[in-house]
């Protein structure tokens, strides 16, 4: 992918992981809703599970896609490819179960790797299409297969869970959704608080006088 269209799907993803309605239960929280558009479509590759005490919780999973030439130029070798991403926030230990779908024929399942190595996860294959493996901390985790490496992997965001209190009062701004323009006169507010939705603001530089922006129910903000 080049430059461009790396920082324009992961300003996406800083304000898509995933500003999004939450299912919890004990200490794993996962954002199943389906916020999906015309820039960040769901994944045709991947399903992502994860499992706490016994109970599995489902998350959303998009794409990001090369806009690679096949007509030449220097971004010719990415023609075609793409990332699936997904996240979730957790404390303790879950299982992580990754499903190649039913029909997708862009990954095949011949050994697998999750990175980054120096974390030495283990992985266990349940069959020709799924693999699982544990994590007792957060971090950001890649999933590659043995015929793609990066190329049409995925994406884990484990985030810890969300300490913070969403802002409130008159001072903060609102945004369920805003666009760029919403966000343009922001006289008097010291927060922005972006609710359960998709935001295409662009690439937004901060006013001064924004002392604190909170995406719902996600633990940090991503710099990618």
């Amino acid at each position: 992918m080049n430059t461009s269209t790396l920082s324009k799907n992961f300003l996406w993803i800083l304000l898509f992981l995933l500003s999004s309605m939450q299912e919890s239960h004990s200490t794993v929280i996962t954002y199943p809703t389906d916020n999906s558009n015309s820039n960040i479509p769901k994944s045709d590759i991947y399903e992502v599970t994860v499992s706490q005490n016994g109970q599995a919780y489902s998350t959303m999973i998009y794409k990001s896609v090369s806009n690679g030439s096949i007509n030449g130029g220097r971004n010719v070798a990415v023609h075609n490819s793409s990332i699936s991403w997904t996240n979730f926030s957790f404390s303790g230990t879950v299982t992580v179960r990754v499903k190649l779908k039913s029909g997708q024929n862009k990954v095949t399942y011949g050994t697998d790797s999750v990175f980054p190595s120096k974390k030495n996860i283990t992985t266990t294959k349940i069959d020709n299409q799924t693999l699982e493996f544990t994590l007792k901390e957060a971090g950001q985790f890649s999933v590659e297969f043995s015929n793609v490496a990066y190329n049409h992997g995925l994406m884990i965001f484990a985030d810890p869970l969300e300490t913070r209190a969403a802002p409130t009062g008159a001072d903060v701004k609102i945004c369920n959704p805003c666009k760029a323009a919403d966000l343009q006169n922001l006289t008097g507010k010291t927060a922005i608080y972006f609710k359960d939705n998709s935001h295409d603001i662009g690439i937004y530089v901060v006013p001064t006088n924004i002392k604190k922006s909170t995406l719902k129910v996600v633990p940090l903000w991503k710099v990618l």
